[in-house]
């Protein structure tokens, strides 16, 4: 019995990976499962009125689909540099918000695609920044791009008395010249600013 089972899934295998990468029939459609299925306004119940305990089967399922996306899209290896899952979801409640009448799946979906000019193209480590109390963790490949764009923007602060650029002081004054909360820290809202706005 577990020879067959064995056989069957690793002709199961095959034959997903024999699959289109876009899967949808001949008017665009597809069959969304799971909580990416339901409306908008019951995420947003769920995070407001967190004692039901779904904020984190919801975030779970939107790390699963941003694998997905990960895994069937050309030259990506992350589709988000964001890595905190909690600012994920506090992503993906912004985007509800702003799009009430979207089903969770549509809201992450539109997250990915405006996050997309900043994704992780390849194999990249992460890292954890630290600037006194703040710490982020971040892939490599985004955290050489900050640095090269906070230098394009003449935000770049040179280490003293040495080569090179202090992360934590060229961010501060981006952050101070943008308005941002001064983490001092590549975080969502700054990543977003740097590159996206």
């Amino acid at each position: 019995m577990r020879k067959l089972v064995t056989t069957a899934f690793a002709t199961c295998i095959t034959m997903v990976s024999a699959l289109p990468t876009a899967a949808e029939d001949a008017n665009g459609e597809y069959a969304v499962r799971g909580l990416g299925s339901v409306s908008c306004p019951q995420l947003i119940s769920a995070v407001e009125n967190p004692e039901n305990g779904t904020v984190e089967q919801y975030l779970s399922w939107t790390l699963g689909y941003i694998t997905a996306r990960s895994r069937l899209s050309d030259a990506t290896f992350d589709s988000l540099p964001i890595l905190d899952p909690n600012s994920v979801g506090g992503l993906v409640y912004n985007t509800c918000t702003a799009n009430r009448e979207a089903s969770v799946e549509a809201a992450v979906d539109a997250l990915i695609d405006f996050m997309e000019p900043i994704r992780v193209s390849q194999s990249s480590d992460t890292i954890r920044v630290v600037a006194e109390e703040q710490s982020i963790f971040i892939r490599r490949e985004t955290l050489n791009r900050v640095l090269n764009r906070v230098q394009e923007l003449g935000f770049a602060v040179k280490i003293a008395q040495g080569e090179g650029v202090n992360l934590a002081d060229s961010l501060q004054a981006f952050q101070e010249d943008r308005g941002l909360a001064v983490t001092r820290v590549p975080d969502t809202e700054t990543l977003i600013a740097l590159f996206l706005s």
